[in-house]
């Protein structure tokens, strides 16, 4: 369920935005951040023309947002620069170099970590969703 916000989160920007088209046709930029309630690294979805001009290791205020698996800033969301927050610099270093590792020992990871695989690809197969 998502969780809308009233308050402020403070995010740090950890890439540069990129550029895509929601489901409706607008445009939208993209940026992963890590935010200072869970200190996750999450990806942050809002309309272009209100990707902030700060550059990357920046901080964010952003008011009216919508947390789900992922932060959304809406139509009404104010994005503006701040101070920094306190953070343990390991959860940022691990999403910037994620650690390399065998395909072997990677499924034994746990869901949705961040990781860099070495292999050797041997066969690709394609599964038709229904």
């Amino acid at each position: 369920m998502a969780e809308k916000g009233q308050v402020n989160i403070k995010v740090k920007i950890l890439t540069a935005p990129r550029q895509r088209t929601s489901k409706f046709g607008a445009p939208l930029s993209s940026i992963d951040v890590l935010e200072n309630r869970t200190f996750a690294t999450k990806t942050l979805y809002m309309p272009t023309a209100m990707t902030p001009k700060a550059p990357v290791g920046s901080f964010c205020l952003i008011r009216n947002w919508v947390v789900e698996e992922f932060i959304r800033a809406t139509q009404k969301s104010m994005i503006m620069a701040c101070g920094p927050f306190l953070f343990d610099r390991k959860v940022e270093e691990d999403f910037l170099a994620p650690e390399v590792m065998a395909i072997s020992e990677a499924q034994a990871c746990p869901p949705k970590r961040r990781l860099s695989l070495s292999g050797t690809l041997v066969s690709v197969s394609c599964n038709k969703l229904t």
